[in-house]
């Protein structure tokens, strides 16, 4: 699987040198500026602005940790499974790699090159009325292009949150299981983690127990051809809204076995709920479990340790793991504007399924492994 070599990321000298050379060209042309007009001072100001689209710190929007994988060529990002990046992407630590960057790239510095070169050959055999008119041309022409380039820009970032918030298959069903993760924006998260001792083998017919007396019905049990991955589905019906609790027994963690348990899901879907009930609105309480964690775990959900939502399908995420002491971590799924009602809610509901209390967090659980019996 391809990947970004990771020196790309720390180009700080080039990135300082292009601010310097940027500085530079702009106080320049701010020489005159007091003989403009209004109009003229913003279309000067535009212009001066494309030259930031050439500094590959404003291309390689990474440089935000908000957007983690934006510029990451594997099936992680959803620009890179939408065919948004060029050809030759991860090869320069200066072009762009998004398409529509690279393209506003190569006319801004198509447009610099050939203004350069007027100033230094052409400009002096002309007159000044020519001169003048040819330098607002230029800028005329240059300005679209870094317009361009932030709309572009904007739209790559709204597509790549967008998609994270809601993954849907070429049949238009929710695929819960992708771009589960992304780096929370500003607000209050609340982690949840616990040491849950209670042994793998009896994880099932806790969750089972819990369910019936939540009102949940058991509609689909899975297993892979491997014997890699199985689980369980419940369902119930509580506000006119679906209420999915998705228990997932696994070896590892990883896009392959995403891409399964996405498959899965897809097939429970048509087969159980989209022709029988209303799905309009939708949540599904997901728990890993997973024999050990890896790198991918580690970098792909507890690196950010938030769930990305939507209106309509929520998500709430958990992995518990037995390496060493069990541990159970619940991922934080809502931000400083909207869902945290829902996310308490969700969080409850999870709880009351493992036997566990909000007091439980940052503690031990021991569990009652006589009768299984939901703490009140």
């Amino acid at each position: 699987m391809k990947r970004k070599p990771d020196h790309r990321y720390d180009e700080t000298g080039k990135a300082f040198l292009g601010v310097l050379i940027y500085l530079f060209v702009f106080v320049y042309g701010m020489r005159d500026i007091y003989r403009r007009s209004t109009i003229e001072t913003i279309s000067y100001i535009i212009c001066m602005g494309s030259g930031w689209c050439l500094i590959p710190c404003a291309n390689f929007l990474q440089y935000r940790s908000y957007y983690k994988w934006i510029d990451c060529l594997d099936e992680w990002n959803p620009l890179y499974v939408r065919g948004y990046f060029r050809k030759q992407a991860g090869k320069s630590c200066v072009w762009a790699d998004l398409k529509g960057l690279f393209c506003c790239q190569k006319a801004i510095l198509i447009c610099w090159i050939l203004f350069l070169l007027y100033e230094i050959v052409f400009r002096n055999y002309l007159t000044s009325f020519y001169s003048e008119y040819i330098f607002y041309g230029f800028e005329i022409v240059l300005g679209p292009f870094f317009l361009i380039w932030l709309g572009c820009r904007g739209y790559y970032i709204w597509r790549y949150c967008a998609d994270f918030r809601y993954t849907q298959n070429s049949k238009g069903i929710w695929q819960p299981f992708s771009n589960m993760a992304r780096i929370p924006g500003c607000g209050c998260y609340r982690p949840f983690d616990c040491w849950y001792h209670v042994s793998e083998e009896k994880i099932q017919n806790r969750i089972k127990a819990s369910s019936d007396k939540e009102g949940y019905q058991l509609l689909y049990s899975f297993e892979t051809k491997d014997n890699k991955e199985s689980g369980d589905i419940y369902l119930r019906l509580q506000n006119k809204e679906l209420q999915f609790v998705f228990y997932v027994r696994m070896k590892e963690y990883s896009l392959e076995n995403i891409k399964k348990l996405n498959n899965i899901f897809s097939e429970f879907w048509m087969e159980n709920i989209e022709e029988k009930y209303n799905t309009e609105s939708a949540s599904i309480n997901i728990l890993f479990q997973i024999d050990e964690p890896d790198r991918e775990l580690n970098r792909r959900l507890f690196g950010v340790f938030s769930v990305a939502q939507k209106k309509g399908r929520n998500r709430l995420v958990s992995v518990l793991t037995y390496s060493g002491k069990p541990v159970l971590r619940i991922l934080d799924s809502y931000g400083i504007w909207r869902g945290k009602k829902k996310y308490c809610e969700m969080r409850k509901d999870f709880l009351k399924l493992m036997g566990l209390r909000e007091q439980d967090n940052h503690r031990s659980y021991w569990g009652d492994e006589e009768d299984y019996k939901i703490l009140p």
